[in-house]
C-alpha cells in the first residue's frame, strides 16, 4: 500500500456484493478491507474471498494511477525549475519534490481509464467463481466451457464494466431461485451465457 494516501475509494456499483453476504460475512469483508488499506495481511477463503477480489482489483490500480501521477507531477515541477531563470535575485531554488494534481490531470487520466479493455484471466476467473457459486449446482454444466464463454463475452470490457455485469448475473440467479417454483426451470449454465439471459426483462 501507498503509506502517503489517507484515503481510499469504493464505488457504489461494488457495494452490490452484500446482497449476497450475511452479516457476519459483510463484517468480515470490511474489516479485510480495513487491514489491507493498512498494509497488513489479508487471509479470506471461498466466498469472501471472491467477494473481497474487486474489491482488491479496484485498490491496486488506484495505487497505480496514484504512483504515476506523482511520478508525472514531479517531472513536472522538476522541468519547471529547470526552465526558470537563473537571474532572480531571490537566490538559489531547491527543487519540489511533489506537486498537487489538476483537475485537468484527472480528467485525463480518467479518459485513459475509460480506454482500457484488457482484464486479467485472474479476475475474469474470480468473477466467474462469484457467479459459478451462486447458480444451482443441479443447473450447472461444462465449467471449463462456461468460463471460455464469459471470456468471449467480456473481452471489449473493462474492469468495471465486467464487475458490474458479474453482479448483475448473481443478482439475476439468486432472484430466479427465490422466483421460480423448481430449479428446473432455471436455465442451465451454458445457455445462460450463450443467450445472455440475464438480460430477460430489459
Amino acid at each position: 500500500m501507498i503509506s502517503e494516501k489517507k484515503s481510499f475509494l469504493i464505488f457504489k456499483d461494488s457495494l452490490s456484493v452484500l446482497d449476497d453476504l450475511t452479516d457476519e460475512e459483510a463484517g468480515k469483508l470490511f474489516k479485510s478491507i480495513k487491514d489491507y488499506q493498512n498494509g497488513e495481511s489479508v487471509e479470506l477463503s471461498g466466498l469472501l474471498k471472491v467477494a473481497f477480489s474487486p474489491f482488491k482489483n479496484q485498490f491496486v490500480r488506484d495505487n497505480e494511477k496514484y504512483e504515476k501521477l506523482c511520478e508525472k507531477n514531479r517531472l513536472i515541477a522538476i522541468n519547471r525549475h529547470n526552465n526558470k531563470s537563473t537571474k532572480s535575485t531571490t537566490g538559489n531554488h531547491t527543487q519540489p519534490s511533489v506537486t498537487k494534481s489538476t483537475d485537468k490531470d484527472k480528467d485525463k487520466d480518467k479518459d485513459k481509464d475509460k480506454d482500457t479493455s484488457n482484464i486479467s484471466s485472474s479476475i475474469i476467473a474470480d468473477g466467474f467463481e462469484f457467479w459459478w457459486k451462486a447458480y444451482p449446482v443441479s443447473r450447472r454444466k461444462n465449467k471449463g466451457g462456461c468460463l471460455d464463454k464469459l471470456k468471449a463475452k467480456v473481452k471489449k470490457l473493462n474492469q468495471d464494466q465486467f464487475d458490474e455485469l458479474i453482479n448483475k448475473m448473481v443478482r439475476d440467479i439468486k432472484r430466479r431461485i427465490t422466483e421460480a417454483e423448481d430449479v428446473k426451470y432455471i436455465p442451465m449454465t451454458e445457455p445462460y451465457l450463450n443467450q445472455e439471459r440475464w438480460r430477460d426483462g430489459e
